[in-house]
């Protein structure tokens, strides 16, 4: 312990502590702090910590640094424990050598019997005087003095109440990188593609002179995209090799993201420029091992616009309700092997002039019910060796003037005049068969293959009446660290219970 005894000029028997003063100061009395985790983005993750000091003076911070709740605690705790360590601070003189800086100094026989306490000295300013040994080297007198220190020792210290946790100030704040960096996409040995479930990649950087160009050269960096939605939006993966653009959130060296691409000298954009200039197009390589692409290519070069697709293997398409198609002059479709075509409904069709139709091999048709065919002037049938018609009940065939079979070098005509039957030999009911025909057997057509589909994405509800909806269906399971609020507190779940 060391004795206050109030400075008066008087020497004393023992060091005592001659001055002793206390200054308040208000300082701030409550701290928040609030991040963001892309893994928990439903969770509002906001921590807080609050004295008891009035005003209510809020030190509100964004990033702070965590992902976890009870660590955003932490930090907003040992925040607001910089803020008020010296909200009382004491300052006095002594001449007790004693007194060490990050010790306690144990203060007694103050007229104000509440600072008869431990107090934490953080500064001491400690300074002694001896000129009758070193008056050789004095180049100034002592008269100049603004005070009476000639000789022997003092100091000048400040000190916290024992029971307020000293914390110095951040003076070193973490680095933060302004602006983006170029980087090289990286994975294992053997791959093209390397990421992770959420389309995240590994990068290794111009400057990195230890990594290895493979999956251990970075964390995973999120990639920038035009449109990302719950189950839909768009993706494109960079791939190993390709040149990327880093940029870091907030500044932080610990959360970089992928905004973009870059081509260079060895990966060079897919068309030649300028001469292609008027071109856009989205185009990849087929993975491993190259050798084909998928293309959607856009062509706006006056008189030579063009929309250009390539499928490399198949190319599948799903039409919920109708399609229509306008082709302003001729359209060219090639099939390579078969084409299989099916209507659950009606088929039309109309041809506003001649229609063309070759089949080189057989034409097969099979009607369900009826047929019927209507000829504007005439139809004109031709087969190299037979036609066959046959009926289950009935054949009728009706000419407005004229019928005539004609077999053989016979024939029989039918007209308004009577009917005429002309042949070598006439025979009637005097035995013979009558010729046969082939038979109809009409083949069906092949089995039809279904396109590609896939779901519909979802609308993510952001609204907190929702989000309980949904926990209380058993669709979202809470943890036991969740919350949505600033207290600190879920207010549909809590550890052991169920809302």
């Amino acid at each position: 312990p060391v004795a206050y005894q109030q400075d008066s000029g008087m020497v004393a028997n023992d060091p005592v502590i001659k001055r002793f003063d206390l200054r308040l100061e208000t300082r701030t009395s409550r701290t928040t702090r609030r991040d963001y985790d892309f893994e928990k983005p439903r969770l509002t993750l906001e921590s807080e910590n609050r004295g008891d000091a009035l005003p209510d003076l809020e030190d509100y911070d964004y990033p702070g640094r965590f992902i976890d709740r009870e660590r955003g605690k932490h930090l907003a705790k040992r925040a607001l424990e910089r803020h008020r360590s010296d909200f009382q601070l004491a300052e006095g003189k002594s001449d007790q050598p004693l007194l060490v800086s990050g010790h306690f100094l144990a203060l007694t026989q103050h007229p104000k019997a509440k600072w008869n306490d431990l107090w934490l000295l953080t500064e001491i300013l400690h300074e002694g005087k001896q000129p009758q040994v070193l008056e050789e080297s004095v180049t100034s007198s002592t008269t100049n003095l603004k005070d009476d220190f000639h000789q022997g020792y003092r100091n000048r210290f400040q000190a916290t109440p024992w029971d307020v946790p000293n914390r110095p100030p951040l003076t070193q704040k973490k680095p933060r990188i302004l602006g983006s960096q170029s980087a090289v996409v990286t994975g294992p040995k053997g791959e093209e593609i390397h990421c992770d479930q959420y389309g995240r990649v590994k990068v290794q950087f111009h400057w990195d002179r230890e990594g290895q160009a493979d999956d251990k050269t970075s964390c995973w960096l999120r990639v920038s995209s035009a449109w990302a939605g719950a189950h839909y939006g768009g993706i494109a993966i960079p791939r190993i090799g390709m040149e990327v653009l880093v940029s870091f959130l907030e500044g932080d060296p610990d959360q970089p993201l992928i905004s973009g691409c870059l081509y260079h000298k060895e990966n060079v954009v897919p068309y030649d420029l300028p001469a292609n200039k008027t071109r856009s197009t989205f185009k990849t390589l087929s993975s491993k091992g190259g050798g084909g692409y998928n293309e959607l290519r856009i062509e706006d070069k006056k008189g030579q616009e063009q929309i250009f697709l390539h499928a490399q293997r198949d190319w599948d398409e799903n039409v919920e309700h109708d399609q229509k198609i306008r082709v302003g002059n001729e359209r060219h479709d090639t099939v390579e092997q078969n084409s299989y075509s099916e209507f659950k409904a009606e088929e039309h069709h109309t041809v506003y002039a001649d229609r063309k139709v070759e089949t080189r091999a057989n034409d097969h048709l099979t009607v369900g019910v009826n047929q019927h065919i209507k000829v504007g002037t005439g139809q004109f049938i031709e087969a190299g060796q037979e036609i066959h018609l046959s009926s289950g009940m009935k054949v009728v065939l009706e000419a407005g003037s004229e019928l005539t079979l004609i077999g053989g070098g016979s024939f029989i005509k039918i007209d308004g005049s009577g009917v005429t039957l002309s042949g070598p030999v006439i025979n009637m009911n005097s035995g013979g068969s009558p010729g046969n025909g082939t038979g109809a057997a009409p083949l069906m057509p092949g089995v039809l293959k279904q396109a590609d589909a896939d779901k519909a994405g979802q609308v993510v509800a952001p609204s907190l009446a929702s989000y309980k909806a949904q926990a209380k269906t058993g669709v979202l399971l809470p943890t036991p660290s969740c919350h949505l609020d600033a207290s600190g507190h879920c207010p549909i779940h809590q550890p052991g219970k169920t809302a």
